[in-house]
């Protein structure tokens, strides 16, 4: 059984810290999302900590673009979420919120480069949380690139099969 306790507390310690040092508290917040979305507890804490980082003021960084992204949709907040995308100091802090934002932009390059890192850090790590989560994105990249028009090409193996069952007629 999982322990989902972790995002709470971090939660709880962003809402002390949030007069006494606010860029921790944001810390924190971010913090809380990314474990979420490490153990897979991304659903319920999102909205929370999103509603947190609503009332506190604007700090330019991942958290603001996902509030934007939350309010004011997808359009408004890609360029802030690109940002994100682009500082690779802050998606190798957060890979799993690095992945998800990724996702929403349909941006398989950088979710690549992200997974690419997450493996590359898992192995010489060997950390099973990096890795787990290497895995698992590299199944969502795989799944990604089969979908992508780019990628739809028609197997020559198609072609064969069919001939195939047309000299055996």
């Amino acid at each position: 059984m999982r322990d989902s306790n972790g995002p709470k507390f971090m939660l709880r310690a962003a809402q002390r810290l949030a007069d006494i040092d606010p860029a921790w508290s944001r810390r924190c917040l971010t913090d809380a999302l990314e474990m979420a979305m490490v153990v897979g507890r991304g659903s319920g804490v999102m909205d929370t900590v999103l509603d947190a980082a609503r009332s506190a003021a604007p700090a330019g960084d991942i958290l603001d673009a996902l509030v934007q992204l939350t309010t004011s949709g997808h359009k408004t907040a890609a360029p802030a979420l690109r940002e994100v995308l682009a500082d690779s100091e802050i998606w190798t802090q957060r890979p799993a919120l690095a992945t998800m934002i990724a996702g929403e932009l349909w941006d398989e390059h950088a979710h690549a480069t992200i997974v690419e890192w997450l493996m590359k850090t898992g192995r010489s790590s060997g950390s099973p949380t990096v890795l787990r989560l290497g895995l698992a994105q590299l199944a969502v990249q795989n799944v990604l690139t089969a979908m992508s028009p780019r990628r739809r090409t028609r197997s020559p193996r198609r072609k064969r099969s069919r001939t195939r069952w047309a000299c055996r007629r």
